[in-house]
């Protein structure tokens, strides 16, 4: 059976949307407030710094925890998501990219085809 591998690359704006989508998914994981700053941090932690009135908040989530923003902002862009495929939040030098793999159980296995000789 075809595997599946594809990666979605959301650059730093797109970063920031899917920040503002956390908050339609997810209540009460990020405070109310302007968000003034995002940044990615090493071992998996996305760094949100936001102000509301006179008060600066700093919070870090994982980046696991923007799965459900990441597949509600395709949503709404209209970029197609497969159910049954395997997600994964990376960072990367860009933003943050979204990992699909289907049917990847079996990629470990190594087959090998040769030509039938004459």
């Amino acid at each position: 059976m075809p595997k599946e591998l594809r990666r979605i690359v959301f650059d730093h704006e797109e970063l920031h949307e899917c920040v503002l989508a956390l908050r339609r998914t997810s209540p009460g994981v990020l405070e109310e407030g302007e968000i003034t700053c995002i940044s990615t941090e090493p071992c998996r932690h996305i760094a949100i710094e936001m102000v509301n009135g006179n008060t600066e908040k700093k919070t870090k989530i994982e980046a696991d925890q923007l799965l459900p923003a990441i597949i509600q902002y395709c949503k709404e862009i209209n970029i197609p998501i497969s159910r049954i495929a395997r997600k994964r939040v990376l960072l990367t030098e860009e933003g943050i990219a979204l990992d699909l793999k289907i049917n990847e159980d079996d990629f470990v296995i190594q087959a090998v085809w040769r030509a039938k000789t004459a």
